[in-house]
């Protein structure tokens, strides 16, 4: 092939100088106006990239300060939940750990579980009571997350305030728990508070309120499932209006 266009080159050129005028005049506008297509092309494309940056950027901020703001105001509401516990000396029952959590649960979206642990680290309470949060109801943790067992050993013997990294949660997803101490005296635990924050749903949450514009591109994507609206009168993170649900006989 490479022989055969050689020879067709070879046998048109006495045709190209006979013609080479008129050749010029037609094909040298032609180049000039691709060429002008291409550097208005790359100057077009340097501005949207440039655009799409600061875009980015911006965003990437603003998401930055409100995962700050979110992740403060979910460990004081963390704290306050397990402040409440250490007013009692035994474990509390399923209903009254729902009473409790419940408000929680409602306002930090991304909490996928409330836990109670047991001194063994025995998940023995859990809100809400889904299928998926019933089926890890009596796992001992020492045994079922490994990535979790320092956390779990600061707040059951050491009383102290235990947070994982990212690890793969019992449930199947990345996430983040806090485990909180509920101290008796200064040598006894009752057990810990076990708040676990899942990542897939905290992103979502993030995007959903930094920006409507996701809302918008996303339906017009045909992606319903990232494009459900918060709940209408949805606190904003951190205000949490928790009444005691303890019963008046306790």
């Amino acid at each position: 092939m490479a022989l055969l266009l050689v020879g067709q080159g070879l046998a048109a050129q006495p045709g190209w100088r006979a013609h080479a005028a008129t050749l010029g005049r037609a094909l040298f506008p032609s180049l000039a106006l691709v060429v002008a297509t291409l550097l208005l092309w790359h100057h077009q494309q340097g501005v949207t990239e440039r655009g799409l940056r600061t875009a980015v950027e911006a965003e990437a901020q603003q998401l930055g300060s409100r995962l700050t703001r979110e992740v403060y105001d979910h460990l004081a509401a963390v704290e306050r939940f397990a402040n409440v516990w250490t007013l009692f000396d035994a474990p509390p029952t399923q209903a009254e750990w729902a009473g409790q959590a419940g408000p929680y649960a409602r306002d930090f979206r991304f909490l996928l579980n409330i836990a109670f642990v047991d001194p063994d680290s025995r998940l023995t309470r859990v809100y809400p009571a889904s299928e998926l949060n019933l089926r890890i109801q009596g796992t001992r943790l020492f045994d079922a997350q490994p990535a979790s067992r320092e956390a779990v050993s600061l707040a059951l013997v050491e009383q102290r305030i235990g947070r994982t990294g990212v690890i793969p949660l019992l449930q199947g997803v990345p996430g983040i728990i806090h485990y909180l101490p509920i101290p008796l005296d200064e040598q006894r635990t009752l057990g810990a508070v076990a708040m676990v924050i899942s990542l897939p749903i905290l992103a979502e949450t993030l995007f959903q309120e930094v920006d409507g514009r996701h809302v918008g591109l996303v339906l017009r994507q045909g992606d319903q499932h990232l494009a459900e609206r918060l709940p209408e009168g949805r606190l904003g993170p951190g205000i949490t209006r928790c009444r005691s649900a303890w019963p008046a006989s306790r």
